[in-house]
């Protein structure tokens, strides 16, 4: 039934004993008129049309029974927290609608201030993910209000790793490693080896955008060593990614795909579905540094039907960025600019600076291809002054050896006239 049913029953295990997990299973499951190798009896076009894959739902019945079981039998604040934890996972599989609408219920059956907190950072964790970036502060803020009067510092760390997430999303690189280098104290002074693992990853990810390759590196392997020995299949398919991220950057293209692969397995198998979109994203960005064109573009329309349904904006972002390659290689100048302003638009009202920066740059390119020098100088100034922000420097020469070059097409531009 996938990883996700999976998580959803270690979670009743952790709230239910084995007479009661019995009761539920009864209840839960409906018979079947029919046995599995029916199916091989089937015509191919009844096949094919009982193989198209939607969102299952089983998990939704799953859930919803749980739900109703649960309450039942718990008093309020148990209820609640047995709520928050369905709702991350709902959350990790990319299940946001089902996870707010547990959430809302959530909210009400609180009146501890700890429980509190953990439903405010559990909401703070669904709205970024949604890069609703107002909202998401919001309920980090008043999460921590409560774990700073507690002085919780595992709480306190939670929150630092999602301010983290949140800075790094939006292209702030200076504050994230900020972030996660005090949420990773506060994980060692609790010897939270998951948090910890978390942090390590994060600021993986971190050193990998800078540029700190061999640092990325130490840190996703110190982070997977400690997944694997808490046997979590979701953060090392998660690191996984990470790891061929960090390859993509160094141009090492096949270690990249060997890596993307395991991940997208993996991914595939257990339904990782917000793990899967970003990972057919990255295929694609390694397709098109390779010119394999029909390939990447493939993975692009995969990736931005995944990223859709999840809603994960960000990625949309940045598969219209992506797009606009694919048809600047095409030649097909009009319609990469298309995408290129669509990604522009997108990156502005999230405010992901990282991407903002990196479409800019883009565009630019494609303004010098129709020799439009004058607007390709204007779209590297603005991607030169973000990446000055972050401290990009490889980008940084880049830009600034392209502007060069572009002063002298203006230049002999000015002599011909």
């Amino acid at each position: 039934m996938g990883e996700l049913n999976t998580e959803i029953n270690n979670v009743l295990k952790s709230f239910f004993r084995e007479e009661e997990l019995f009761e539920l299973n009864r209840h839960l499951f409906t018979k079947n008129y029919y046995k599995e190798n029916d199916f091989e009896n089937l015509n191919e076009i009844d096949k094919d049309q009982l193989s198209v894959s939607f969102s299952p739902a089983t998990e939704r019945i799953l859930i919803d029974r749980a739900i109703t079981y649960a309450k039942k039998r718990m008093n309020h604040e148990k209820f609640a927290y047995f709520l928050n934890e369905i709702a991350k996972v709902c959350i990790a599989y990319g299940k946001m609608k089902l996870a707010q609408e547990i959430l809302s219920n959530a909210k009400k059956e609180i009146k501890k201030k700890d429980l509190k907190a953990e439903v405010y950072l559990t909401i703070a964790d669904m709205y970024s993910r949604n890069a609703k970036w107002r909202k998401s502060f919001a309920a980090i803020n008043n999460a921590k209000r409560i774990y700073d009067k507690d002085e919780n510092l595992y709480g306190i760390a939670k929150c630092e790793n999602l301010l983290g997430t949140i800075a790094g999303d939006r292209g702030e690189i200076k504050k994230a490693l900020t972030h996660f280098q005090n949420g990773f104290n506060y994980a060692e002074e609790q010897n939270d080896t998951a948090m910890a693992a978390t942090m390590e990853t994060n600021l993986g990810i971190i050193n990998n955008i800078i540029g700190n390759y061999s640092e990325a590196h130490r840190y996703f392997n110190l982070a997977i060593r400690k997944f694997v020995e808490l046997k979590d299949k979701r953060r090392i398919t998660e690191v996984s990614h990470n790891i061929a991220l960090s390859f993509l950057s160094e141009e090492l293209y096949d270690l990249s795909l060997e890596q993307l692969d395991k991940c997208i397995n993996n991914a595939i198998e257990s339904k990782y579905l917000s793990i899967l979109g970003i990972a057919y994203l990255n295929k694609a960005q390694i397709y098109i540094r390779q010119d394999k064109l029909k390939e990447a573009a493939q993975f692009l329309d995969k990736a931005l039907d995944i990223c859709s349904q999840n809603n994960d904006k960000l990625s949309v972002a940045d598969i219209y960025k992506l797009k606009g390659i694919v048809s600047r290689k095409h030649a097909d100048f009009i319609g990469a600019k298309a995408y290129f302003l669509a990604s522009i638009k997108l990156n502005n009202r999230l405010n992901n600076q990282l991407n903002l920066a990196e479409t800019f740059y883009e565009l630019a390119e494609n303004y010098k291809n129709v020799s439009e020098f004058d607007k390709e100088k204007s779209f590297l100034k603005k991607s030169l002054f973000i990446f000055s922000k972050i401290g990009e420097s490889e980008m940084i020469d880049k830009i600034e050896n392209n502007l060069a070059i572009n002063e002298r097409q203006l230049s002999g531009l000015d002599d011909d006239e």
